[in-house]
């Protein structure tokens, strides 16, 4: 999340928790990111939003962490664990900070994700090295996002989601709009594939192990990168 946009993902944080896992593309990329964590314990979720990937490792019994620089996301996601576990047991672990700054120690990591978060980051190849930083040697960063903005593609992707909406028509319209504002004035990085390839490796990652460029009718790609 970019510094200034705090009103916007606190209004998104509201909905977002309720209207995402109800979609088949949110469904098949959140299956994919957390398969591809199995092989990890301690696993850090950098931009967690409201929990949506850190509940699900959580659910597993990974020892994860949650960062976000958004307070109402971080909210959002204590109370929507907090009313099935005991929130002590995660309330240390998951915090309001800056991904460009992360407070942890050097190798603290088996794993991080990054999930749609980079493209709206200042300075992600920092970011990048800051993960880097976190994870341990052998480890991995599983990172997502958005490629270049495409019309075309996006008008089929919406549409497409509106046929999946049913009775949550309206909540998925809402959240339609809250995304094209965030595309419109806060996408801060284009960054495709072969882009996001070329940073990692300048970030410190070893070799890439994993890609993926048919998520949300190709509009989301994946990749894997190990340290």
């Amino acid at each position: 999340m970019t510094e200034g946009n705090e009103n916007i993902w606190s209004e998104y944080s509201r909905i977002y928790r309720k209207v995402l896992p109800q979609l088949s593309f949110f469904r098949e990329l959140q299956a994919k990111v957390i398969g591809l964590c199995q092989p990890y314990k301690k696993i850090l979720d950098a931009g967690c939003g409201p929990g949506l990937y850190f509940e699900k490792l959580f659910e597993q019994g990974k020892d994860v962490y949650g960062i976000d620089l958004n307070a109402g996301m971080i909210e959002s996601l204590k109370k929507g664990l907090g009313s099935r576990i005991p929130l002590e047991a995660i309330e240390s672990k998951v915090i309001v900070g800056d991904i460009k700054h992360l407070p942890y120690k050097d190798n603290f990591f088996d794993a991080a994700i990054n999930v749609n978060v980079l493209y709206n980051v200042p300075d992600p190849l920092n970011a990048l090295k800051e993960l880097h930083r976190a994870i341990r040697p052998g480890g991995a960063l599983i990172i997502a996002g958005p490629v270049p903005k495409n019309a075309e593609g996006e008008r089929i992707l919406t549409k497409k989601i509106l046929e999946e909406a049913g009775e949550l028509t309206q909540e998925f319209t809402y959240v339609l709009k809250i995304n094209k504002e965030i595309l419109e004035k806060h996408f801060v990085n284009e960054i495709s594939l072969e882009k996001i390839t070329d940073m990692i490796i300048e970030a410190g990652f070893s070799r890439i192990t994993y890609t993926d460029s048919t998520l949300y009718l190709r509009q989301v790609w994946l990749l894997k990168a190990e340290k």
